[in-house]
């Protein structure tokens, strides 16, 4: 049976090299999440505590540091 590709997959499905690489790691994840006890929004909650809003690149941190 194949496996269905939810609608707002389809963009980020198509970066990929090897979109049935997408599609194997994205059925995994779903099976992890719906296992988990926390909601969608509590999840959001706890990696916007944890995660970063902003990555600095390399090359731009050399350069402020340079410019210092």
């Amino acid at each position: 049976m194949p496996r269905r590709i939810p609608l707002n997959d389809r963009e980020v499905r198509q970066l990929f090299a090897d979109p049935a690489a997408y599609d194997d790691w994205s059925v995994r994840w779903r099976r992890r999440i719906g296992d988990e006890p926390q909601t969608a929004a509590a999840r959001q909650t706890a990696m916007r505590a944890v995660n970063p809003a902003f990555i600095p690149r390399n090359h731009r941190v050399e350069a402020v540091i340079e410019a210092a």
